[in-house]
């Protein structure tokens, strides 16, 4: 988990919070943080700020998304491929490791890792890829695991 002061919002989930940051007025990064001293929700008042917000509070109350906003993940060519695919799990919906690795023709831990590696949370689905055997993880850290099963579960998968 990060510092919330390294970002420019923070967002409130029922689950934990999120610590947003803008690139260029898009969406850079949304990354689980560390309980903020105060909320910065209301703090930053730009558009891609409050559509983000809207985008949140619509997924956290019904698990969905009205419009995604604009996203600029930061990773290489591979990871960036492996998170377009991420975006094609539907809500409610789960993939695994081992299914992505064969349509991306790559390995299973590459794709694990592309997804510890995800900069935006949520908004780009990596709790929706499970291992064959069991949930697999999330974030690279076991102690996060009840941040996945809380997603899943409001998705409609568990």
């Amino acid at each position: 988990m990060h510092d919330p002061e390294l970002f420019d919002g923070v967002y409130e989930a029922p689950v934990g919070w999120l610590g947003i940051r803008l690139e260029g007025g898009k969406l850079g990064e949304l990354d689980w943080i560390e309980r903020p001293r105060q909320s910065l929700r209301q703090r930053h008042p730009q558009s891609a700020i409050r559509q983000l917000i809207r985008c949140l509070d619509s997924y956290f109350t019904n698990a969905s998304f009205p419009k995604i906003p604009s996203l600029v993940p930061s990773g290489t060519a591979f990871q960036r491929r492996v998170w377009r695919a991420l975006l094609q799990i539907p809500c409610g919906s789960v993939k695994t490791y081992g299914q992505l690795a064969v349509e991306l023709k790559t390995g299973s831990r590459a794709v694990g890792q592309a997804c510890r590696l995800n900069p935006i949370a949520i908004l780009i689905p990596c709790h929706r890829v499970v291992a064959a055997a069991d949930m697999g993880g999330y974030m690279g850290a076991s102690g996060h695991l009840h941040i996945k099963r809380w997603l899943l579960e409001h998705e409609g998968v568990y």
